[in-house]
């Protein structure tokens, strides 16, 4: 498999095209996300000192095909990838892998091949930690980047739990309506239309379109949902989430939905593409539809140096 050591090898794969998982939400999506890493790396064919080796399920061993350099050294598995990995990836001196954080899949490859003393071409195990668990996350950047309010609570038989977030619902609901009202008295008393446009702009115009959102600590693509836009709708937690489980209460800031793709030695970073993604939210449904990138947009600039931010 390596048998050059002068040779710098690094294994490249993504998560669902190495797994063989065809989940239909996703697969064409991770497809293009590997096609275009292989692209970028097909440039590689003209150094003698690295060998790029690609990792691909059975299901998706067409995948590569069109670059040559990249088709010489494919390995198709027919076994889980994990299993593969923990018998296999000490063989290679450094790692480039695309995953989802789906059941800390992310993590769990990261540490796996961390373990092997395999280099790895990404974010490291325990920042990896930090991203998949979404309280974490928050608690990372407070005070650095403005965040919704946030409280976190584990759902079990006790009531105590469902107590407090009607607590905590009429209170932000409450403050918000205060809020609003200021506001919509100032634009109408304000002889200024400048003034009256700026102070509308608030993140709830309407006094009845405030909600919260609850959502799991762990997960992607929107799983596990529940809006609540009436206090009714805390009752509706309970069916959703099983005992024991951890969860978010955050406020529900309307917008469209980006982020940004960046690079980082953990002490600068350079952002490399704006990114819109496509998602439905609605009481009965939330679900990712997709994204697209790179979009271009009026604030990329200000999306750009809030994600080049020192932490």
């Amino acid at each position: 498999m390596v048998n050059d050591n002068s040779v710098n090898s690094v294994l490249v794969f993504e998560y669902y095209t190495a797994s063989g998982k065809n989940d239909p939400m996703i697969i064409s999506e991770a497809k293009c996300l590997i096609d275009s890493l292989l692209n970028d790396l097909s440039s590689f064919s003209e150094d003698s000192d690295t060998k790029i080796h690609f990792l691909v399920s059975n299901d998706f061993k067409y995948i590569g095909d069109n670059y040559n350099y990249i088709n010489e050294n494919k390995i198709i598995i027919d076994v889980p990838l994990e299993d593969w990995l923990k018998g296999n990836i000490d063989k290679f001196d450094s790692c480039m892998f695309i995953s989802a954080e789906e059941n800390m899949n992310l993590y769990n490859l990261a540490k796996l091949i961390e373990d092997k003393g395999v280099k790895i071409y990404g974010s490291d195990s325990n920042s990896t930690l930090i991203c998949s668990n979404k309280f974490l996350t928050f608690k990372h950047l407070q005070s650095i980047v403005k965040q919704p309010r946030t409280f976190q609570f584990t759902i079990s038989d006790e009531s105590s739990w469902e107590e407090s977030i009607k607590d905590i619902y009429k209170s932000l609901k409450s403050s918000n309506d205060s809020k609003i009202s200021d506001i919509n008295k100032f634009s109408n008393d304000s002889r200024d239309s400048n003034i009256n446009k700026s102070s509308n702009d608030f993140r709830i115009r309407d006094v009845n379109d405030y909600k919260l959102i609850v959502k799991p600590i762990y997960g992607v693509d929107c799983q596990d949902m529940v809006i609540i836009s009436e206090i009714e709708d805390i009752n509706n937690i309970k069916n959703v989430f099983p005992n024991n489980t951890q969860v978010l209460l955050q406020e529900y800031i309307p917008g469209d939905n980006f982020s940004v793709s960046l690079i980082s030695d953990g002490k600068k970073a350079i952002p490399i593409s704006f990114n819109k993604q496509y998602i439905d939210i609605n009481k009965e449904n939330q679900s990712y539809m997709g994204g697209k990138l790179p979009f271009n947009h009026p604030d990329l600039e200000s999306a750009f140096l809030i994600a080049k931010k020192k932490l």
